[in-house]
C-alpha cells in the first residue's frame, strides 16, 4: 500500500485537498490517504516509526511549518516524496532546496495535484521492485536503487564498495555484473572504477564529478566527454 500523508491546519481545506486526489487514489486501489491537521502530528508519528511514501503539505501551517516538516522528513525518511502546497509563490526557492518533487500553488491544485499523485503512486510501486540485498552473510537488507549514490571498485580489489544513503556496503562481485542489476536509465558507468547514480550529480568541473554529500570522483580524460554527454541527456529528460 502506498501511504500518502496530507497536512493542512484548516479543516475545510484539508477535506478539499483529500477530495482532490481521492478519485485517483482509490481508482489505483493500492494507496491510502492519511490526513493530518498539523505538522506536529506527522512528526510524532514519524518518531514512533511511521513511514510515508508521499507527503503533501501546506507550507504555511500554524506551529511547525510545512518546510520544517519537510526538513524532518528528509532526515528521517529516505524514500518519501515531498509535495508542497501554498498560496504564495515566494516559498518556491526554499522548497526546491529540500528537493521537493513538486511545488503547487493552491489555485492550480485541482488541475495539477491529481496527475502528480497518480505519477508518484506508479513511481513508488516501481521503486519497490528496484532493490538489491546488501550486507553481511548473516544480515542482509534491502537497499533501493534510489538510495545508491555510487558504486566503486578499485583496480586489483576483490570487493565492490556501495556508497548509499543508508551507509557503505562491501560485496565480492564484478563491477560489470553490478551494472547489469541496476536501472540503466538511472546509473552511469562513468569509468572503469565507478558506477554513478545520476540523480546525485550536482556539477562537473574539468574531469571531476561532484555528488551530493560531498563526494568527488575523478574520471579519466578518455571517458569524460562521453560521460558529460550521457549526463546532459539524463538531465534533459529526467
Amino acid at each position: 500500500m502506498v501511504k500518502i500523508a496530507i497536512v493542512d491546519d484548516e479543516k475545510k481545506t484539508l477535506g478539499w485537498e483529500c477530495d482532490c486526489i481521492g478519485k485517483v487514489v482509490y481508482e489505483k486501489g493500492e494507496a491510502e490517504i492519511i490526513p493530518y491537521s498539523s505538522a506536529e502530528e506527522v512528526a510524532e508519528k514519524i518518531s514512533q516509526g511511521a513511514e510515508y511514501d508521499v507527503l503533501i503539505t501546506d507550507i504555511e501551517l500554524s506551529g511547525m511549518s510545512g518546510l520544517e516538516l519537510g526538513k524532518l522528513v528528509c532526515r528521517k525518511l529516505h524514500r518519501c516524496y515531498l509535495v508542497f502546497l501554498t498560496s504564495h509563490s515566494e516559498f518556491a526557492v526554499e522548497s526546491y532546496r529540500l528537493e521537493a518533487y513538486q511545488y503547487i500553488l493552491k489555485e492550480e491544485m485541482e488541475d495539477r495535484l491529481p496527475c502528480i499523485v497518480e505519477r508518484l503512486i506508479e513511481k513508488v510501486k516501481k521503486e519497490r521492485n528496484n532493490f538489491i540485498l546488501l550486507g553481511s552473510e548473516t544480515k542482509r537488507q534491502k537497499v533501493y536503487f534510489r538510495d545508491i549514490i555510487y558504486v566503486q571498485k578499485d583496480k586489483g580489489m576483490k570487493y565492490v564498495l556501495y556508497i548509499t544513503k543508508l551507509g557503505n556496503f562491501r560485496e565480492r562481485e564484478v563491477l560489470r555484473k553490478v551494472l547489469d542489476k541496476l536501472d540503466s536509465k538511472m546509473f552511469l558507468p562513468a569509468d572503469r572504477s565507478y558506477i554513478i547514480n545520476m540523480k546525485y550529480i550536482e556539477r562537473i568541473s574539468g574531469d571531476t564529478i561532484y555528488l551530493e554529500g560531498g563526494h568527488q570522483l575523478v574520471i579519466s580524460r578518455s571517458r569524460i566527454k562521453k560521460v558529460k554527454e550521457d549526463i546532459n541527456r539524463y538531465w534533459g529528460c529526467d
